[in-house]
């Protein structure tokens, strides 16, 4: 498939509808196949869904049943990652799970891996950072608050797959880090943001990757360490997100 300019929805969509005959549509993917960034999809198409929709209303292609076996796969997966982790989740356990044959699941996904990705693209935290846009006129406080509440809410609706990562064990850590995309796991795609934010002379010219890190710290520590021993539940995610925000930004020293 050749790239298409950007004005070219026709083309747009011809290259969305090819992925989802395939089973293969991903922001990723799409933004490659297509020759427009994340970003732009992200402006112009919305996100995958959307993207879904765009194509189904705009071509003849019945889309309605090839979307609910998808969706009741991943939403099977999801139960039995956030039970098993990863690695040893099974293909079997999945289709058990969401009461449909081994081979359908396979007709859908055809690898573990791509299910996996899948999975990463509907539910990760790093999806929905990725199609944020740093631009000159960027407000820095308002930027960090958003990613910071995002991430708040996002532990807050996942806890069990936060429970998942974190018992995962050094088996699962690695074949998670081996078999996976990475350009759409948060840390690159905080680190991207932070490269940005310093060519742009809005903040110190720190190591971007370090910064990632630490602002994904600070949202577990909140997000998921704080209330799991302490038992204490959040005042407002909105408020405790000012917080960290104030604390990243500003620091601790009067």
């Amino acid at each position: 498939m050749k790239n298409i300019m950007k004005n070219d929805e026709a083309g747009f969509i011809k290259i969305a509808l090819l992925l989802i005959k395939k089973n293969n549509l991903t922001m990723d993917i799409l933004a490659e196949k297509s020759g427009l960034s994340r970003s732009h999809i992200y402006r112009n198409y919305g996100n995958k869904e959307e993207v879904i929709k765009l194509v189904s209303k705009k071509t003849d292609y019945l889309l309605s049943d090839s979307l609910d076996m998808k969706k009741k796969i991943l939403k099977a997966a999801r139960l039995v990652f956030a039970k098993k982790g990863f690695y040893r989740t099974t293909v079997e356990g999945i289709a058990k799970q969401a009461s449909v044959g081994t081979a359908t699941v396979y007709r859908y996904f055809e690898t573990k891996e791509k299910l996996i990705q899948a999975f990463k693209d509907e539910y990760t935290l790093g999806s929905m950072l990725g199609s944020m846009v740093i631009e000159e006129q960027t407000n820095l406080e308002e930027f960090v608050h958003f990613i910071i509440l995002k991430g708040l809410e996002f532990i807050s609706n996942n806890r069990d797959l936060f429970r998942m990562s974190f018992f995962e064990g050094e088996e699962g850590l690695e074949y998670y880090r081996t078999s996976m995309d990475q350009t759409n796991r948060s840390i690159p795609v905080l680190t991207g943001h932070f490269e940005k934010l310093i060519k742009l002379g809005k903040i110190k010219n720190i190591d971007p990757s370090l910064m990632a890190y630490s602002i994904l710290g600070l949202i577990m520590g909140y997000g998921y360490i704080k209330p799991s021993y302490s038992g204490e539940p959040f005042d407002t995610l909105d408020g405790n997100a000012r917080v960290i925000t104030d604390i990243f930004l500003k620091g601790i020293k009067i």
